[in-house]
């Protein structure tokens, strides 16, 4: 009985096994490639192919090429704007080219790597919004701040307080990100290029030259992307070399002297194994606050006494100018079917002046506590003692007695105009190399190595009193370099998709603080060494339970070892000179080092997890529920501006997020509709607090943050897309946990408005059958009360406001050449978009947007 039960269930598994293998016969793995055009035979670069019944998909390229990997008798789906979808059986085929009829009402379908796998945007368990590349020409974007007004609950600042430049990417999703570049204060939004981190803010406002999309991932990423993607992530994918040759330009001239210029070409080395592209451009635009000569009342007043360390960052002219080039190349080898590998590089040059911003208020005490306004202002009445006021380090012959009083008559009254002097502006070059390697291990499993290097070297400074007596100035000089390394492990069949992974940061960097306030009565001079190095082990899997319910799992373990050498210091020894400290509060006998000698460390070790369950009704609605944690590395602060014997620390943010979504593509994919909920507990906040004239990083508060999301687009015709969305979000301080931050549980969050929306109309006029048509393109932006700073200070506050911005373009019936004309904030709005209270100092300053601009563009395809 024992060998019949044994002989029995062999042929049980042989037959399983010969089902199994016939049934791979059958469905067998397969690469399709080939080429998708119109009617006239032009290619169509930015098609959507996605496999039916599935989120596995692809694009075409610039030459409407695609390539894309899937079972022999899968069913290909093409979508395009403006065109008919079509479906076509694969049958076996490898190569398929496809002919798209104009007049299609479908919608485009998108297709994103947020979960580091090709997927259909509308399949994607999370809240992501992806602009393709054709959705970044029609509304104008060009840099990837600019995508924060197109997009609910996310805000982007180019610029950070005190720092003068306009070159530090400082982004916020749903109340949670960072304005403080500090080299010992991690973003918390992360930043990734062709999966590639930035782990500077400093030199990361990208130029989207030759992009193919932008996707901005809402809440935690902890499990897939790690640390530092507490408030979610932006993910940009450039675009591949194309199999052709092919050339195109670009350029744009406008208000301000504006001068841009793109090039992009693609040169095919050896036919279909190994390719090529460079491209480049160059931005250029004066700026829109003005220095002025001050003609009123002033005393002799003498030099700076930085004596003109910053004079190379300093572009006489306008603050608020735009001058910077890119240069991207790649090189992509297709070995095989089964193995490429893509070589990538990249450089940034910078080369502009100080941010467009205007002193706003002067004090000289708070509460009865002098300010350095009003301990410069005593010393320039003669109120204070000549040792204090005339013996000043580093500024032999300086005498503060009778010197010109700053105060009110500095502060102009036109928005965009100062009385500036001192150097003040952005020097960036900035670099990186990549290479990627894709080995086809398997039918089902692809490994992939992402292996990369980036050099930062920058230099920043700011005139923050915009005064003629460089009463205070702030400059820096941050060199910075990073290696990482990410492995992958991707696999897919029909009821298991799953990745695992090992990533490796290492960080070397240093940041070089010169201030000078009170034209030398406070002289800051600080050297910070840092060496970061982070492991970390991922897994994240999606299991088919029937053909419409799945449930999604994932966990990341990350490790950190961090070390600072701070070297903070004052030439002056200021509060050792007016009695604030004594000789005994120093770390050492050197009177001018307020920061303890030595190396410090920190490590950090922290699991996230991700849980969640989907569930498709139907082919076009999809619903989702998940929770997710994430996590922000701790640090130190290091701008002391008194002695400390310890390093102050601060630990690392914590949230943890619970999510529902629909997403639905209705009326035969002629509208969408998107919908999310989410509630964030959020520990631990890393609040930037003044502690007299430091700004201090401390783990000031808890927090909780719930929010909806709406996102709708609808194909009226084949000519006619209107689109909208909209964002409502409540974010509340539950508890202040640091006696000394200056906010309370009442206070708003920085740079978080209670709703955000924009809505849109693009509109086609065809111009004949075949010929030329008109691009009709116009947005509306509105946005709620914003909060410039942690403290809600009153004058920064920015009022509710609406933008709008509009364009025109003649494209030839060839689609080889188009000319647009447009504008930005046409109804010349004037608002502010960043600013600095220093009680401690005296000073608040804001930093406000460009009023309204025209353009006039070309773009032609040569080849």
């Amino acid at each position: 009985m024992k060998k019949y039960v044994i002989q029995h269930q062999l042929k049980v598994c042989i037959a399983c096994l010969l089902m199994f293998f016939s049934l791979s016969a059958f469905a067998q793995e397969i690469t399709v490639n080939g080429i998708v055009t119109d009617a006239n035979n032009s290619p169509l670069p930015g098609v959507n192919i996605i496999v039916k019944n599935q989120s596995n998909g692809a694009t075409t390229d610039f030459n409407g090429k695609y390539s894309i990997t899937l079972n022999s008798d899968d069913i290909l789906v093409f979508s395009f704007i403006g065109y008919k979808t079509k479906d076509v059986s694969v049958a076996g085929q490898t190569v398929i080219n496809v002919i798209l009829e104009e007049g299609g009402y479908g919608l485009e379908t998108v297709v994103v790597t947020s979960r580091k796998q090709s997927e259909n945007v509308q399949e994607v368990p999370i809240s992501v919004a992806a602009f393709s590349a054709k959705a970044l020409e029609t509304k104008g974007i060009s840099n990837v701040s600019q995508i924060g007004d197109y997009i609910p609950n996310v805000e982007i600042d180019v610029t950070a307080p005190f720092s003068g430049s306009q070159s530090i990417l400082s982004p916020y999703i749903r109340g949670i990100g960072q304005v403080d570049f500090a080299i010992t204060y991690e973003p918390a939004v992360g930043l990734y290029v062709d999966g590639v981190y930035f782990g500077r803010t400093v030199g990361s406002v990208i130029d989207l030259l030759d992009v193919a999309r932008v996707e901005a991932l809402k809440g935690p990423q902890g499990t897939l992307f790690g640390r530092n993607t507490i408030g979610g992530a932006i993910n940009i994918t450039t675009k591949d070399p194309s199999r052709t040759f092919s050339a195109n330009g670009q350029i744009t001239t406008g208000s301000y002297n504006r001068l841009d210029t793109k090039v992009s070409v693609d040169i095919p080395l050896i036919d279909d194994k190994l390719l090529s592209s460079v491209s480049v451009s160059s931005i250029n635009r004066d700026g829109h606050v003005e220095r002025l000569p001050y003609n009123g009342a002033a005393n002799a007043d003498l030099a700076n006494p930085r004596l003109g360390v910053f004079s190379d960052v300093n572009n006489d002219g306008d603050q608020g100018n735009q001058n910077n080039d890119t240069w991207r190349a790649k090189l992509k080898w297709l070995a095989s079917d089964k193995f490429t590998a893509t070589f990538s590089a990249d450089y940034e040059r910078v080369r502009e002046n100080q941010n467009a911003s205007k002193i706003l208020a002067m004090f000289n005490d708070v509460g009865g506590a002098p300010t350095i306004v009003g301990a410069y202002n005593a010393c320039a009445a003669g109120l204070l003692p000549p040792e204090l006021c005339n013996a000043i380090t580093n500024a032999p012959g300086l005498e503060l007695i009778g010197a010109t009083p700053y105060d009110e008559r500095f502060i102009t009254d036109d928005p965009f105009s100062n009385y500036a002097t001192a150097d003040a502006g952005t020097k960036i070059d900035t670099w990186g190399t990549a290479l990627t390697l894709e080995w086809e291990l398997s039918d089902n499993i692809d490994f992939k190595s992402i292996s990369s290097y980036r050099n930062l070297k920058s230099q920043f400074a700011e005139d923050q009193d915009f005064s003629p007596i460089d009463f205070g100035t702030a400059g820096f000089i941050m060199p910075q370099k990073q290696f990482t390394q990410e492995f992958q492990l991707v696999g897919n069949d029909d009821k298991l998709k799953w990745i695992a992974g090992l990533y490796y940061f290492n960080e070397d960097g240093s940041v070089t603080d010169q201030v000078v306030l009170g034209r030398g009565l406070v002289q800051i001079y600080g050297q910070n060494f840092v060496k970061n190095k982070s492991y970390a082990g991922f897994a994240q899997a999606t299991l088919k339970l029937t053909d419409k319910w799945s449930v999604t799992g994932g966990a990341r373990f990350t490790y950190e070892e961090k070390e600072l050498d701070g070297r903070q210091r004052d030439l002056n020894s200021f509060a050792l000179k007016t009695g604030v400290v004594a000789p005994e509060d120093f770390p050492t006998s050197d009177l001018t080092l307020y920061y303890p000698p030595g190396v410090n460390k920190q490590t950090f070790s922290e699991p996230t997890f991700r849980l969640g369950t989907e569930y498709k009704f139907s082919e076009s609605v999809f619903a989702y529920g998940f929770f997710a944690q994430g996590f922000k590395s701790g640090g130190w602060t290091t701008r002391v501006t008194t002695p400390v014997l310890e390093a102050p620390e601060f630990a690392p943010e914590k949230a943890n997020t619970y999510e529902v979504g629909l997403k639905t593509d209705l009326a035969n994919n002629t509208f969408r509709f998107n919908i999310s909920a989410f509630y964030t507990d959020y520990q631990d906040l890393q609040i930037t607090v003044q502690r007299g004239i430091t700004p201090f990083v401390e783990n000031a508060a808890q927090a909780e943050i719930k929010g909806v999301e709406v996102d709708a687009q609808w194909r009226a015709s084949q000519n006619i897309l209107l689109s909208g969305n909209f964002g409502y979000i409540d974010a509340s301080y539950k508890s202040i946990t640091d006696p000394n931050a200056v906010i309370s549980e009442d206070f708003s969050f920085i740079n978080t408005p209670d709703f955000s929306s924009s809505v849109a109309a693009d509109i086609t006029f065809p111009l004949g059958e075949d010929k030329a048509r008109l691009l009709f393109h116009i947005d509306m932006v509105n946005k709620s009360e914003v909060y410039n700073d942690v403290e809600n200070t009153a004058i920064l506050r920015q009022p509710g406001l609406t933008l709008l911005n509009t364009s025109l373009s003649l494209e030839g019936p060839n689609r080889d050449w188009k000319v647009t004309i447009g504008g930005s904030n046409i109804t010349d709005e004037t608002y502010l978009v960043g600013g600095y209270n220093n009680p401690g100092v005296g000073i608040i300053y804001g930093t406000y947007a460009r009023p309204a601009e025209f353009n006039l563009g070309l773009s032609y395809k040569f080849f």
